[in-house]
């Protein structure tokens, strides 16, 4: 299978609330294999920046652009294209790993066996039977991340993927973006430095971009 290249650039992208400036004037660009940090005290607007680069809000001014494979993707098709981590969009708790995979897929695809190996590497393949109201909050965030994860998205985003987690948790997410990273674009936005190391760049919030 020929590897497509993804890449995605924001220009001159600014956000504002009432009088209060979140950030003006970012510029980036990134391509498949690369990776970028969204840094910042809390209320910089690190969620706000993700969210409108993942094109799930809309900048004051600026735009973010789509290639793949240097074709544009449109805003329609894009959302086939990537996938997201974030405290806003939760599994079926009711339901088990295994049933929200079916849910998310309509069945499971890719091969069953590469679900498998996933759940496996996120230490959740011996809990695909359990509901995840019984999941704690770790198994909860692993159970998100192989979701998002699952059908080979070109571009990842992360919202604090380790937050709340113990040591462990942590360990396992970041061994596991660790394989996935060269083949897709990631995005994440976090407050921890050890978060903000896995990526090769970084987008400090809360000083003047003017």
């Amino acid at each position: 299978m020929v590897k497509q290249t993804y890449q995605v650039t924001a220009d001159t992208i600014g956000k504002r609330f009432g009088n209060v400036v979140l950030f003006r004037n970012i510029h980036f660009s990134l391509v498949t294999g690369q990776s970028m940090a969204i840094t910042g005290p809390n209320g910089s607007g690190k969620s706000t920046l993700l969210s409108i680069t993942a094109k799930l809000a809309t900048p004051d001014r600026g735009k973010v652009v789509y290639q793949r494979d240097q074709k544009i993707i449109g805003r329609r098709e894009l959302f086939s294209h990537i996938g997201m981590v974030s405290p806003d969009i939760m599994p079926y708790r009711e339901l088990t790993a295994i049933e929200n995979i079916r849910f998310a897929f309509n069945t499971f695809t890719p091969a069953e066996d590469h679900v498998h190996d996933r759940m496996e590497a996120l230490g959740l393949y011996s809990h695909r039977h359990k509901p995840v109201a019984q999941y704690s909050t770790g198994m909860l965030q692993r159970l998100k991340l192989l979701v998002a994860t699952l059908g080979t998205p070109g571009i990842l985003f992360l919202d604090e993927p380790g937050s709340n987690l113990d040591t462990t948790g942590k360990d396992i997410i970041y061994t596991y973006l660790d394989q996935v990273r060269p083949d897709i674009i990631l995005c994440m936005a976090t407050n921890e430095s050890t978060e903000a190391g896995l990526c090769e760049r970084s987008i400090y919030l809360g000083t003047d971009h003017s």
